[in-house]
């Protein structure tokens, strides 16, 4: 038993010198038993396991049985972790100790992956409370700044300005849900979007400044998707960097889309039906077979001062749009990455959806109620509504929203749509609010809003009876073609 056995097991003496081993044990430090005849538990032990050897032998020497986890050096020099169960035997009469060995560098690994884990979660946590104050914050800048662009003609020489403004506003909403999107998941918050015009836009916004020349090839006759925007434009950014730092040298980035009609026996595995497949090829120094096999695992990097986080991300927000990813390379030559995302099956442009927002004074015959818990959004919003020509009117919470809309059903003036926030620190949030205001009448119209946009109530609002949702940072624009869309559905 002691010689076949899979432990490693060893026989101490009172002074810590091996007198016995077993092949297991031999084997697993890279020596004969013969060879390991001459040594002690210091020869073996790190620094670190050295230092609780004394007080661990001197309990030993008690009667006590210990388990405790200890490293050795292997002959090769490396370090590995052990798992040991001792206690005190005698032979003739003598005193010794026998140690069970069991090497546990893979459960090592996974306690490290699981610690990783729970460090993300928590990060994960923080970013959602971040991005819900940060949003909060940029849709009253993004509110003010289309509603001062509503008075000025395209002309004009602010309005340029205040277009870029807009424009980099909802980058810095999207930089606030990036981590949150791999560290918490979250289903995505869909519309419908022009793949040409999203990666129009990331490829300008990432290869600006940059020795690496983007070539597009999308026509025209390219069909939309229904994603998440600050999802997909996450994916497109980590694709796009990858690219750049596969190609130190300078070279060219190349990207192409085509419709494609996948049947249900397609190798992907995806069900049938209409797709866009898009690749990104660069001329950089390609990817490794080994590498290729772990390039979408999470913490994976051939980056020094990468925390391989990119194209993992980027692998689960493809798969939560219904997509599938894959990359093939060639050493020295490239790589390319080739997505596939379900497509609506119809082209779409930006501006096709670009309604006119009514000017001052138009009569829309609707009432809307706002609940914010910030003022200025309460603020800004009543104002972007009467400039649409609705009466609007605000509150700041749940309880109050219901009593509003209790005592305006009484009166026989009943809200056309309530737009509620969904949190509420400290008070009724949307959710509970809903619940309360259907069970009254259950004809209403919600809108659910939040700077938290991976809550499941914002990708799912129907289910908790909202008639749409809106994310924040959101502009007047966005806010009329919601409110345009909801109450043509009533």
């Amino acid at each position: 038993m002691f010689t076949g056995a899979g432990d490693g097991i060893i026989i101490l003496s009172t002074d810590a010198r091996l007198v016995e081993v077993n092949e297991s044990f031999a084997r697993m430090h890279g020596y004969s038993c013969q060879e390991m005849q001459q040594f002690g538990l210091e020869d073996l032990d790190t620094p670190e396991s050295s230092l609780l050897a004394p007080e661990r032998i001197r309990r030993l020497l008690t009667g006590e049985t210990l388990m405790f986890e200890v490293e050795h050096y292997h002959r090769d020099g490396h370090i590995f972790p052990l798992e040991v169960l001792a206690g005190q035997v005698s032979y003739g009469g003598e005193s010794y100790l026998q140690c069970f060995h069991r090497e546990i560098t893979e459960r090592r690994e996974h306690e490290k992956e699981l610690l990783k884990i729970e460090k993300l979660e928590s990060l994960g946590a923080l970013a959602g409370g971040i991005a819900h104050d940060f949003n909060n914050i940029l849709t009253g800048i993004m509110g003010n700044i289309s509603f001062a662009q509503m008075f000025l003609d395209a002309a004009h020489k602010s309005y340029k300005p205040l277009a870029e403004a807009e424009k980099a506003s909802l980058r810095a909403g999207e930089l606030a849900n990036q981590l949150l999107t791999f560290a918490r998941g979250g289903d995505p918050v869909k519309k419908v979007v022009s793949l040409q015009h999203l990666v129009n836009e990331t490829i300008s916004l990432v290869l600006r400044g940059s020795n690496v020349k983007g070539t597009i090839e999308i026509p025209d006759s390219i069909h939309a998707i229904e994603a998440d925007e600050g999802q997909m434009t996450q994916v497109f950014h980590n694709i796009i960097i990858n690219a750049t730092q596969a190609m130190p040298g300078g070279g060219t980035l190349t990207v192409i889309a085509q419709n494609e009609m996948l049947n249900d026996s397609n190798t992907m595995s995806l069900p049938g039906g209409s797709y866009v497949r898009l690749s990104f090829t660069d001329q950089g120094c390609g990817i490794s077979d080994g590498d290729l096999k772990r390039i979408f695992d999470p913490y994976f990097t051939t980056k020094s001062s990468g925390n391989g986080l990119g194209l993992a991300s980027v692998h689960s927000i493809v798969n939560r749009h219904g997509g599938h990813i894959g990359v093939s390379s060639v050493t020295g030559k490239g790589s390319t990455f080739s997505i596939h995302l379900p497509s609506i099956g119809e082209t779409y442009s930006i501006n096709q959806s670009d309604s006119v927002v009514q000017s001052p004074g138009a009569d829309t015959g609707g009432s809307i109620l706002v609940m914010d818990d910030e003022e200025m959004i309460r603020e800004m919003t009543i104002e972007m509504l009467e400039y649409m020509g609705y009466q609007a009117t605000a509150c700041e919470n749940g309880a109050e929203a219901i009593a509003q809309y209790k005592a305006a059903m009484e009166s026989g003036t009943p809200f056309s749509v309530v737009i509620m926030d969904l949190t509420i620190p400290g008070g009724m949030g949307g959710k509970e609010a809903a619940e309360q205001i259907l069970a009254i009448d259950p004809q209403v119209c919600l809108i659910v809003s939040s700077g938290y946009s991976n809550d499941p109530v914002m990708s799912d609002y129907s289910t908790f009876g909202f008639n749409g949702a809106i994310a924040k940072p959101y502009n007047m624009m966005e806010l009329e073609q919601l409110l345009s869309s909801v109450l043509s559905a009533k």
